[in-house]
């Protein structure tokens, strides 16, 4: 069995670590955060993801809203369109989904305020520990970088393409209302305007929980002060341009806690490894959020590897090399389709082509 150190205690970190401890590897987890603060944001997630973390122990049947139907409603120009679509998916909140993992994998082997510096030695391609700024550091046979979107164990071992930042902005909530509106009983809702340069998506992830999202074109609509109240009121005048039910959905209470992120993504590396590292989830592909395309994405890196892990292990794979030349292999195709349809809504959003398929954005 491997000694395996996990860089990032992101959805992926904590379930490959998940995963191969449930196959008696050693596992430890770095993470270079003090605590975990809780995140508003929530995701449609796909039936293999839900399996996948059953398979780990996680049963999240309780935790989510089955979705069984979608509605696209676009209005690109002077134009408008409604798509209609039967779906099987969840919606689920990512802080409920982060606290099941940790607390499944236990805060033992978790080793938060851990910021990753650099590996040892920094010269060769077999790398025997990785140090972090407080001093500490861990030996492994194994390293697995799952430190986000930005990662320093991309930009340190695995360099490649540079981030594009796509001058998208997102804004995500959720909203606690006594009722689910009728409109979202098992369905969600992705409200599409060019014109206006927004897109909102609302999803509703518990009995009483509707969670939401504007992604907004930065080239219309600045953000440099989202949390002043000018910008605030002029977002919820954008809202109005909307059905009445994003406006019950989004009221402006909820809209001033929203959290922001920034979209970026990056053109695919020919690898997501070098040596005994591999980067996977958003450090390995880093893809906008939309509607959970990178969770599910996450999810998938976690259950590949752990499967080729494991027939290393057994002897089935000839080295770790090969092992890791396989993964990105079987995974190349599905992330970069993903990626084709995200890159379609963002020239949506920006006015250039309307998404026709709403159907992909879920079963790709």
């Amino acid at each position: 069995m491997l000694n395996i150190a996990v860089l990032g205690a992101s959805i992926s970190g904590l379930a490959i670590a998940l995963r191969l401890q449930s196959s008696g590897h050693q596992v430890s987890v770095w993470d270079g955060r003090r605590s975990f603060s809780a995140s508003n944001a929530g995701w449609l997630f796909n039936h293999s993801s839900l399996a996948h973390l059953r398979e780990l122990g996680i049963d999240l049947a309780d935790m989510t809203h089955r979705i069984t139907s979608a509605e696209q409603i676009a209005h690109h120009s002077k134009n408008a369109a409604a798509h209609f679509e039967s779906i099987s998916t969840h919606g689920i909140r990512q802080q409920v989904l982060h606290d099941r993992l940790l607390f499944k994998l236990g805060t033992k082997n978790i080793h938060l305020g851990a910021q990753f510096d650099e590996f040892q030695p920094q010269q060769g391609y077999i790398v025997k520990s990785a140090r972090f700024l407080d001093g500490r550091e861990v030996f492994a046979d194994f390293f697995i970088g799952a430190d986000g979107v930005d990662s320093k164990v991309r930009s340190v071992q695995i360099p490649g393409p540079q981030l594009r930042p796509l001058n998208i902005m997102e804004i995500r909530g959720t909203t606690t209302v006594p009722e689910l509106p009728r409109e979202l009983v098992k369905s969600f809702k992705l409200y599409e305007n060019n014109r206006l340069g927004m897109n909102v998506y609302l999803i509703p992830t518990a009995e009483n929980d509707i969670s939401w999202g504007l992604q907004i074109d930065l080239n219309r609509h600045p953000l440099k002060e989202f949390h002043s109240n000018g910008k605030l009121n002029e977002i919820s005048a954008s809202l109005s341009e909307f059905p009445k039910l994003v406006r019950r959905c989004i009221p402006a209470s909820s809209l001033a806690n929203g959290q922001i992120r920034a979209s970026k993504d990056q053109e695919f590396p020919d690898r997501f490894h070098r040596g005994n590292v591999v980067l996977i989830g958003d450090a390995a592909h880093p893809l906008t959020s939309f509607l959970g395309q990178s969770i599910d994405s996450s999810l998938e890196d976690t259950q590949v590897l752990g499967d080729m892990i494991d027939d290393l292990s057994r002897g089935n794979i000839a080295d770790l090399e090969t092992c890791l030349t396989d993964f990105i292999r079987q995974r190349r195709p599905i992330l970069r389709a993903r990626q084709r349809f995200i890159r379609n809504q963002e020239s949506a959003l920006k006015g250039h082509l309307a998404v026709k398929n709403q159907n992909s954005v879920v079963t790709l």
